[in-house]
């Protein structure tokens, strides 16, 4: 009874002991699971904050990000500006750079025109320039009386590029058409005032400016050549002598005697064609008048009225012609010319290096080549030789004794305008192609006679009808070279305005009459103009 009891104990001990075990191990379960489930817990509030602390990074960096963003787009504004303010700085500049740029310019032309304003007019002042004054600014030697506005802004020292500029725009206006170098001088200074003006007062663009000056020059012409100018066909020598007459109103002849100048001038013009004429030139030349063949002798001394148109060629003669010649006969009819533009003797240049070993016999030889040079000039038939170089003694006797008349240091010009007047040719020289020395009988001019003659304190040699042309030489004569030089420029002016009458058939009214029609042309198209340009047209009238 006592073991059954103690067994019977023992399992339920035993029973009791797996129970507890079993509580337990049911208990640390639990406690696993509780502690596994708070860990996950715990894991998710970490997570939780984790994300709380990601999402409040997130909105710190975008934060921050938008603040860069700012700073940058604040960095780029401030750049921008600045850039903007330094090209605003830049365009500014350059606007007072232009500004000052025509204004210096503008300046500049006005003090020019202000300089021949004077020499503008019947009632032109004349200016003197003291050789002195030129010198000193590396100039001509010689005193300058001038009353032509481009003579003048030829003379003085510009150094402007402006003035310069309009300087030799008044120069080409009396180079290609004679007169009106003293208004085109007045005329630019005006236009380019007014263009400022426009520019500065007006807010116009130069190209603006340039354009309305432009649309208002093209509806001037149209005016002058449709309603304005008057054929001439039928009266051609007086419009001529009334359109020199004006051009010498304003010169030093018009308190001298006008009308003789005026004929002198016509007639120097109209002389020109009858060379053409004679050659029978095209009709495309039958009204043409070549310049280039009127002679200008001007010889000091003597007074104005004194110059003439001479019915011969005029050439000077030099003294040591003269001397070397006096035993030349002074008059030859018929005349046939010989122009030369080599000397007599013409001796060869020997090389850099030759040296001659025996000077005997040297002189003997170039005499022999010198006689048979002037034999072979006499030979074909000339009378009158005229060189652009030296003549020597020996030569001159020699064509002496052969009955001919010679001249030396005639300028070549000069031996082109009588080749062209006489139907001869200027030699270069008398070598042919088999080495000898002949001269070519067909480039001999022709004369009616040659003469020696005085005028003043200067011996010439005259050439009377020769074969295209009669006669084309100017004389002017003055007591002072200074008024003599202004002569001849004033002549040489003239008689393009001449040609330009003979040529083109067509004058106009004078006394301003054409420019107040085109003033009041020019007025009243400025009002059919839309554009901006009409400010520009308005001003030019």
């Amino acid at each position: 009874m006592g073991d059954e009891n103690e067994c019977r104990n023992d399992r339920v001990g035993e029973s009791s002991a797996e129970e507890e075990q079993e509580k337990l191990l049911e208990r640390g379960t639990n406690d696993e699971s509780d502690g596994h489930i708070n860990h996950l817990d715990n894991d998710d509030e970490k997570n939780n904050s984790n994300n709380s602390s990601d999402d409040g990074f997130s909105e710190q960096q975008q934060q921050r990000g938008e603040e860069s963003e700012l700073r940058s787009e604040h960095v780029v504004e401030d750049v921008v500006g600045s850039r903007k303010s330094m090209r605003n700085h830049a365009h500014s500049h350059r606007r007072v750079e232009a500004t000052h740029t025509q204004m210096t310019s503008a300046a500049a032309v006005t003090a020019l025109a202000n300089t021949v304003r004077t020499m503008f007019g019947p009632r032109a002042l004349a200016v003197c320039i003291d050789a002195r004054a030129q010198q000193l600014a590396g100039r001509r030697q010689r005193d300058l009386y001038t009353l032509q506005g481009g003579t003048l802004a030829n003379a003085v020292e510009l150094r402007h590029a402006a003035s310069r500029v309009v300087a030799q725009t008044a120069c080409l206006q009396a180079e290609m058409h004679g007169d009106g170098s003293t208004t085109s001088l007045l005329l630019a200074d005006e236009l380019i005032r007014r263009g400022v003006r426009l520019v500065h007062d007006n807010g116009l663009h130069t190209t603006t400016v340039t354009r309305g000056f432009r649309m208002s020059m093209a509806e001037a012409r149209r005016l002058v050549e449709t309603k304005s100018s008057i054929s001439a066909d039928k009266h051609v020598r007086i419009s001529a002598l009334a359109a020199a007459r004006t051009a010498l109103s304003s010169s030093m002849v018009c308190v001298v005697d006008v009308p003789q100048f005026t004929s002198i001038v016509v007639d120097a013009v109209v002389n020109t064609n009858n060379r053409l004429a004679k050659q029978k030139a095209s009709a495309d030349d039958a009204r043409k008048y070549p310049l280039e063949d009127i002679h200008v002798l001007p010889i000091a001394g003597g007074d104005l009225q004194a110059s003439h148109i001479s019915d011969c060629y005029v050439v000077p003669r030099t003294k040591a012609t003269l001397s070397t010649a006096a035993a030349a006969a002074a008059r030859v009819a018929p005349a046939r010319i010989a122009c030369l533009n080599f000397g007599l003797p013409d001796r060869m240049r020997l090389p850099v290096g030759v040296s001659l070993a025996s000077a005997d016999g040297v002189g003997e030889k170039e005499s022999a080549l010198a006689r048979a040079r002037v034999a072979a000039i006499v030979r074909a038939g000339a009378n009158v030789v005229l060189s652009s170089r030296a003549i020597g003694a020996a030569s001159a006797q020699w064509l002496a004794s052969g009955g001919a008349i010679c001249a030396s240091h005639v300028s070549l010009d000069d031996l082109n305008r009588i080749a062209r007047s006489s139907g001869g040719a200027v030699q270069i020289s008398m070598v042919d192609l088999n080495g000898d020395e002949n001269l070519d009988a067909s480039c001999v001019g022709a004369a009616d006679e040659a003469f020696e003659d005085v005028i003043g304190s200067m011996r010439v040699l005259r050439l009377r009808r020769c074969r295209y042309m009669s006669s084309n030489t100017v004389v002017l004569r003055a007591p002072t070279a200074a008024m003599l030089d202004e002569l001849e420029r004033t002549v040489l002016r003239t008689v393009r305005v001449v040609k330009r009458v003979l040529e083109s058939r067509r004058v106009v009214a004078g006394g301003g009459a054409v420019e107040a029609a085109v003033s009041a042309r020019v007025k009243m198209f400025a009002r059919i103009v839309s554009s901006r340009e009409q400010l520009a047209v308005n001003e030019f009238g």
